[in-house]
C-alpha cells in the first residue's frame, strides 16, 4: 500500500479500493476510483472501515522508522510532480481535484527547486532584454553591438 500511494500519489482509500481489473499492465495504467476516507471492510466489502491510520501508526511504531502520515506520501508525490514540471492544471486532474488551488495544499517545492526556478526566470528575462536591445539597435541602424 505504501509503495503504490507513494509512487502514484493516491489516497489510502483509493489504494485500498483497487481491484485487479483496475490495473492495466499492458498499457501501464491504473483506474483510480476517487474516494475519500472509504475503506473496504475485511469481513464485509459493502461496509466501509473508517480509517487505516491506526494500523499504519502501529506498523510505523513497530518498524521504528521515522513517523509519517499516509497522506504525507500524497504530498511528496505532488511536490515531486510539480518539481518535474507538471503544470498545475494537469497535476490537479491527476490528484482528482476540480480546483487548482487545492494543488497548492499538496505541492511544497524545495528551496533548491525555487532557486532553480528563479535562475530560470532571470535567464529568460535577460534574454528578453538582450533581444529587445538588439531589435532596437537594428531599427536604429546600429550594428556590432556586441550583445549576444
Amino acid at each position: 500500500m505504501i509503495v503504490v500511494a507513494y509512487k502514484h500519489g493516491m489516497r489510502a482509500s483509493e489504494v485500498c479500493n483497487l481491484r485487479l481489473d483496475d490495473i492495466d499492465m499492458k498499457n501501464g495504467s491504473i483506474v483510480i476510483h476517487r474516494l475519500k476516507g472509504s475503506f473496504p471492510h475485511a469481513s464485509d466489502p459493502n461496509q466501509p472501515v473508517p480509517k487505516v491510520n491506526n494500523a499504519h501508526d502501529r506498523a510505523v511504531k513497530d518498524s521504528k522508522v521515522t513517523a509519517f502520515r499516509l497522506y504525507d506520501l500524497r504530498h511528496t508525490w505532488a511536490t515531486r510532480a510539480a518539481e518535474a514540471g507538471i503544470d498545475l492544471v494537469t497535476l490537479a486532474a491527476m490528484l482528482g481535484h476540480s480546483k487548482i488551488n487545492m494543488v497548492l495544499r499538496y505541492a511544497h517545492p524545495s528551496q533548491e527547486h525555487q532557486t532553480k526556478a528563479m535562475e530560470k526566470m532571470e535567464k529568460f528575462v535577460a534574454h528578453q532584454q538582450i533581444d529587445a536591445a538588439e531589435h532596437t539597435a537594428r531599427q536604429r541602424g546600429i550594428s556590432g553591438t556586441g550583445i549576444q
